[in-house]
């Protein structure tokens, strides 16, 4: 589906190629379907994420 629709179900998701990793600062680009994105995370959960791999990316957010 297009990412609209993703982005309003109940978990988003995204199948994602990586195209750099900076697991010192926690930056990942990523293509996922078409969409350029530039994302961060915990550099530790980076530690066996290398560009090339193909994950899936989740959306979420709470606030108390």
């Amino acid at each position: 589906g297009d990412w609209i629709s993703t982005l309003c179900a109940p978990d988003p998701q995204w199948a994602a190629h990586v195209s750099t990793v900076d697991a010192k600062t926690g930056m990942v680009d990523v293509d996922a379907g078409g969409m350029a994105l530039k994302l961060h995370f915990p550099p530790a959960s980076l530690a066996t994420v290398k560009a090339g791999d193909h994950i899936t990316v989740h959306l979420g957010f709470t606030k108390p």
